[in-house]
């Protein structure tokens, strides 16, 4: 940090290291290049307490900008305005990034040919306060010119993924080309290097492996196997609740519906595999009403593969069967797990000792004491985000309110399940899922798919909660 100007409590801080940042960190973990970097929640030398309440700023020394691109790596929030990194020609920011809500630096590449052969700074800036900020604080490091242009290459060019506004596409594009983790079996703690939380990331399997089965593992074809594995998967959505639909006397083309599911738009348009949990899903629910289990527990055991939440369906008949003392219904329905317990012992063996216990344990930190997480959130909202809080906060607690009195009139598998997904859906915290209202959208899909047949299901008194849910989803899908 040579000749870069600090304010603030950034002045106590700088520069970080591993030794500063305590044991919980690895180098895999932030994947510096050398021992230090610039960091706004470490430690430092003079023993200030670490936490989101260290802020300030630090400014590069004036510098001409010699050539094009400038390069560099960040990592930390995604706080636009508040932690970012900025490049300022002539007193005007012409460049921002923030981070990915992840403290893995990440390359950032900026073109500035434009403004070659003028004087420039680059501020490093946290502003975030508040100890519920969510990832209040940023990593900087490597601040260079790349010595080879990123895109001279076609292969280079051909696999590169360049950052925008989502990253678990990449996260899914690097396991489909090592489903089984063969990459780094002798050492599992390179995986850090790649993925944020690998026993997390791997423990959804089913989406990347289909990948490399449709690609052949290759890494050139697998965005085009992504768009035609989600594209395929939104009419087999429509059939499968369509067919629901006849089967209980209603209008098949009810199903047209399915497309103001807050989740399937940022889903395909980031190629993301709601839509193939959700077909699944919903095809296993349209064999168990026909009373053919084993199909029923075969899609429920694919749908768990790839989003483990969809399980939560088939659990609540099995509940529902040992209530009525159907054991055998219960344990055919039950074998739905199966798979994904099979596959989490396997990533036990892969990740040991790294993660290792992870892999059969669910993400902590994604749930929270009901209505708490949207609170926490409306407290310290993420830029332009509050109304969208807000709208998902009241358009949930209406579907909880519908799936309640859905429950006391029906009491059985599919009710519970409603109510079960209800509950979760307002029981999201506000360090993962709301800090990002679109998190929400996707986090909630099995509640607003099973919410269509449980509406055309309910009775006349009951449906008079569906206009201001109508009016709450089409805000939360398109927000003002």
């Amino acid at each position: 940090m040579e000749n870069w100007r600090a304010s603030g409590t950034l002045l106590l801080t700088q520069p970080a290291s591993y030794r500063s940042t305590g044991p919980e960190y690895r180098r895999v973990t932030i994947n510096p290049q050398g021992h230090y970097w610039a960091g706004t929640r470490e430690v430092g030398r003079r023993g200030l307490s670490p936490g989101e309440e260290i802020t300030g700023e630090l400014l590069s020394q004036p510098f001409t900008l010699l050539r094009s691109p400038l390069a560099f790596l960040i990592g930390g929030g995604a706080w636009a305005g508040k932690t970012e990194v900025t490049l300022e020609v002539e007193g005007r920011v012409v460049k921002r990034a923030s981070g990915a809500n992840s403290d893995r630096l990440t390359y950032i590449v900026w073109n500035v040919e434009r403004w070659r052969g003028k004087s420039a700074v680059i501020r490093i800036a946290d502003n975030a306060r508040g100890k519920n900020t969510y990832f209040g604080h940023l990593c900087a490091d490597f601040f260079h010119y790349p010595s080879v242009p990123l895109r001279s290459s076609p292969l280079l060019k051909s696999r590169l993924i360049v950052r925008g506004s989502g990253y678990d596409g990449q996260f899914f594009y690097f396991i489909a080309q090592d489903p089984w983790l063969k990459r780094f079996r002798d050492d599992p703690t390179r995986y850090r290097l790649f993925l944020d939380d690998p026993a997390y990331r791997y423990g959804r399997i089913g989406y990347p492996l289909l990948l490399n089965i449709l690609s052949f593992g290759n890494p050139r074809t697998i965005p085009r196997s992504a768009l035609f594995l989600i594209l395929l998967s939104l009419p087999a959505l429509a059939l499968s609740t369509s067919l629901i639909l006849r089967d209980s006397g209603a209008s098949p083309l009810w199903a047209l519906l399915l497309l103001f599911v807050p989740a399937l738009p940022s889903s395909l348009g980031h190629l993301l595999p709601e839509p193939l949990a959700a077909a699944l899903m919903m095809g296993g629910l349209l064999f168990h009403r026909r009373e053919q289990p084993l199909k029923a527990s075969l899609l429920w055991a694919l749908s768990g593969l790839v989003r483990e939440t969809t399980l939560l369906l088939p659990l609540a008949f099995v509940v529902e069967a040992l209530w009525k003392k159907r054991f055998k219904g219960a344990f055919q329905t039950a074998l739905s797990a199966l798979p994904l317990l099979l596959w989490r012992l396997y990533l036990l063996v892969r990740l040991f000792p790294d993660q290792a216990w992870r892999s059969l344990l669910p993400k902590g930190g994604i749930l929270d004491i009901p209505f708490k997480g949207i609170l926490e959130t409306l407290k310290a909202p993420a830029q332009g985000s509050s109304l969208s809080v807000t709208v998902g906060a009241l358009l949930l607690t209406l579907l909880l309110l519908f799936a309640s009195v859905y429950f006391l009139r029906h009491r059985d598998g599919f009710s519970g399940a409603l109510l079960l997904y209800s509950l979760l859906a307002l029981s999201l915290s506000s360090r993962f899922v709301w800090i990002d209202p679109s998190n929400v959208r996707r986090t909630t899909f099995e509640l607003f798919v099973l919410l269509l047949p449980a509406a055309l299901d309910s009775s006349k008194t009951l449906r008079l909660l569906l206009f201001p849910i109508a009016l709450l989803t089409g805000l939360f899908l398109f927000p003002l």
